[in-house]
């Protein structure tokens, strides 16, 4: 099996970029941010046909359900902060300092939304002087890691690459991060080839000071861990991206319609004054016609007619919460736990809560394994950099999530357990 690695990029110059076996995965994790995003714009560029008023993307109005879906995710997971505990008491100090310089709380509710949206991501772990301790753990967009992985599955780092653009030059940073090192390249291409190697020294000022080399002084792990969103790495969007263009074709000719469907008033001549303008009836209702003109000369229903009907929005607002239904099922959440909707009034017991909110549970559940694993990971590297020991997997420590939907179901069942005053049951 081919090793990814810098030397490879290094001897092929001329390389298309992306390279071709990350290319489409590239693609379709920006494809997702832009749902995201929910710009109008951006995607009215990509899809002018789902404006459902004539191509004016002025009119284009898009709904930011990926949005809401990744927050939903992110609130799931870190709807409370996780409990953090090192494996031996005397390493607690040690990791709290660690959690707080890197305010890991901010960090891994902002990054889960991102990696339900992309699919996968990356925890990294760097050094720098500027930050207490000098260990710093950050989030890396899917779009920018080529994985090192075996048997599609066994991931030991990988190399990331970061781009900033001057004129026409595109720099590309690749950092290669592997077991025990780090390494760093500058490559000056443009949007389409990586480009020739040039020294850091010449490249953008924020990355003239980097080492071309950094010792991480691991012997079991790489300072860049993969961060799932579920086995396999699948994005909370794949799939539905239709289901989103219609909801978002819907929405647009709803308001499209809506605006074009205002009742227009129009009155008789007979309420026009010498000068043509509307003297005697200015938008008031009239009480009876013959305080403007005798009934003997113009019918009472001639002096003021609606020439538009209103436009019957019911049956699009109902499409509407089907479609949105049907999105959220299939990015895996139970409709009713992701809207709240449809809960009013009934008077469920615990496992009643639980069985209708099972598809989101069996989700929530998946990626809380992925997200305890990548996290206790990450947190074992940085927190073997920061005491300068060599084993990571010795220093992970246990995280632990609350599932906001157990507690739910539980405060239910307790509440339900309570005796009432006469001392039965409700």
């Amino acid at each position: 099996m081919r090793r990814l690695s810098l030397r490879a990029l290094l001897d092929r110059p001329g390389l298309a970029w992306p390279p071709a076996d990350v290319a489409g995965r590239w693609a379709a994790v920006s494809e997702y941010k832009r749902y995201y995003g929910c710009d109008s714009d951006s995607i009215f560029q990509h899809r002018p046909d789902l404006t459902g008023g004539g191509g004016d993307s002025q009119v284009f109005t898009p709904i930011p359900i990926a949005r809401e879906l990744a927050n939903f995710s992110a609130a799931l997971l870190f709807g409370e902060p996780a409990t953090i505990a090192a494996l031996e008491p005397g390493d607690q100090a040690a990791l709290d300092a660690l959690v707080k310089a890197n305010r890991l709380d901010e960090l891994l509710t902002a990054s889960a939304e991102l990696v339900a949206v992309e699919g996968a991501g990356g925890l990294r772990v760097s050094l720098d002087d500027g930050v207490p301790g000098g260990v710093v753990l950050d989030h890396v967009p899917g779009d920018r890691i080529m994985w090192r992985e075996r048997f599609g599955r066994f991931t030991s780092g990988g190399i990331l690459c970061l781009e900033l653009r001057e004129r026409n030059v595109t720099y590309r940073l690749l950092e290669d991060h592997d077991v025990g090192s780090v390494t760093r390249r500058l490559f000056k291409g443009n949007l389409t080839r990586l480009g020739d190697a040039v020294p850091l020294s010449e490249g953008p000022e924020p990355w003239r000071e980097l080492k071309p080399e950094t010792a991480t002084g691991l012997l079991d792990r790489s300072t860049l861990t993969k961060w799932e969103n579920k086995p396999g790495g699948v994005s909370d969007l794949a799939g539905i991206l239709p289901l989103i263009d219609a909801h978002d074709d819907a929405s647009t000719l709803l308001r499209d319609k809506s605006a074009a469907s205002v009742p227009i008033m129009a009155g008789h001549e007979s309420l026009l004054d010498e000068h043509g303008e509307f003297a005697a009836w200015r938008g008031i209702l009239l009480r009876t016609p013959s305080e403007v003109v005798p009934e003997t000369l113009i019918p009472a229903d001639k002096l003021v007619q609606v020439l538009q009907a209103d436009f019957p929005a019911e049956p699009m607002i109902r499409y509407l919460d089907t479609l949105r239904s049907q999105i959220v099922t299939a990015a895996g959440y139970s409709p009713e736990s992701f809207t709240g909707e449809g809960t009013a009034g009934r008077a469920d017991t615990g496992r009643a809560l639980a069985l209708r909110q099972a598809r989101t549970t069996h989700t929530r559940n998946s990626k809380a394994t992925m997200t305890q694993r990548a996290v206790s990971e990450a947190l074992g590297v940085a927190l073997a950099v920061y005491l300068g020991r060599p084993l990571a997997e010795a220093l992970m420590p246990t995280v632990e999530l609350t599932d906001p939907i157990a507690t739910v179901s539980e405060q239910v069942a307790e509440n339900q357990d309570t005796p009432t005053a006469t001392g039965g049951n409700d």
